[in-house]
């Protein structure tokens, strides 16, 4: 359902995972210098190489290369966590909710998309707009556009809905009589469950970053002291 909220996010892990795979390039051909190394008889390209790529310097800077780009993968993503505010949410719409032309298909399938995507958020969560029903009357919005203020002051998909699904009272909805429409805003249902499950998996990655620079030292340290 989120989907269409997190247009930005593939590219944003596509890049995360590009950082990761540069990573691990350097720390793969650090291990494989330290491997070539330990062989009895290497063709002497290779022993070059892995000599060149084992010196200290060139193993302090691969390895720094490669924490580098891990890292900043992770802050990359813990970024794009924060920018999951209330008006992000809001912008996306006001401008796509029932919007009635599209320029292009894609911006056909957006539309569709968002405005399903809302009808069903607020009809499964019993909420109005991202604040509340008022972001409807307070900015200016596609779906203003093509619905008046006197029928729908909001979407119908706010009002307290019976077991049919039809609003149990039209025209107190319009009205905003208290309990025939669903004041609170569906904010919170949207980032809640992202925040708690992105967020630990965020920290649980530093973690394990945290984890490999260890280990890396330690290897780097290792590998350095050893005469070949």
């Amino acid at each position: 359902m989120l989907c269409v909220f997190l247009a930005p996010a593939p590219y944003i892990l596509l890049f995360s995972l590009l950082c990761v795979k540069l990573g691990v390039v350097g720390g793969t051909a650090f291990q494989f210098s330290s491997w070539i190394l330990k062989q009895a008889n290497p063709p002497t390209y290779l022993l070059c190489m892995a000599t060149y790529l084992h010196s200290s310097f060139y193993s302090f800077l691969i390895f720094f290369v490669c924490f580098c780009f891990c890292f900043f993968s992770c802050c990359l993503f813990i970024c794009f966590l924060l920018q999951l505010t209330p008006n992000l949410f809001l912008k996306q719409m006001l401008e796509r909710y029932l919007k009635s032309d599209a320029d292009n298909n894609n911006d056909k399938w957006m539309t569709e998309g968002v405005t399903k995507t809302w009808d069903n958020l607020m009809l499964q969560n019993q909420c109005c707009g991202v604040n509340g029903p008022s972001d409807w009357q307070e900015y200016t919005s596609a779906f203003r556009v093509t619905h008046n203020d006197a029928d729908y002051p909001w979407p119908h998909n706010c009002c307290v809905m019976d077991n049919r699904g039809e609003p149990i009272n039209l025209d107190g909805c319009k009205l905003g009589v208290p309990g025939f429409y669903n004041s609170n805003g569906c904010y919170d249902a949207i980032s809640g469950p992202l925040n708690r499950q992105a967020w630990g998996v965020a920290w649980f990655g530093f973690a394990i970053l945290c984890w490999t620079f260890c280990v890396l030292l330690g290897t780097m340290f290792y590998w350095s002291r050893i005469a070949y």
